[in-house]
């Protein structure tokens, strides 16, 4: 299962899961230059950027098809 950074304020990163629960976590707990749609597995905390960029081009192509004429 992962959690998706869905935004970040301060030094305290808000993650959902995909179960959509959602978790605040100090930016001191994520691997180093995480940022906010970053797909995390844990914890402990890992950055799975196959993952991120899968579901950053399902995201995008959904948004696409939205504004297909």
């Amino acid at each position: 299962m992962y959690a998706v950074i869905d935004r970040i304020e301060k030094d305290v990163a808000v993650l959902i899961w995909d179960d959509e629960r959602k978790e605040k976590c100090s930016l001191k707990d994520l691997p180093p230059g995480v940022r906010e749609g970053d797909c995390l597995a844990g914890p402990p905390w890992k950055l799975d950027r196959v993952e991120t960029e899968k579901r950053r081009r399902i995201n995008e192509e959904r948004l696409n098809k939205l504004f297909e004429e």
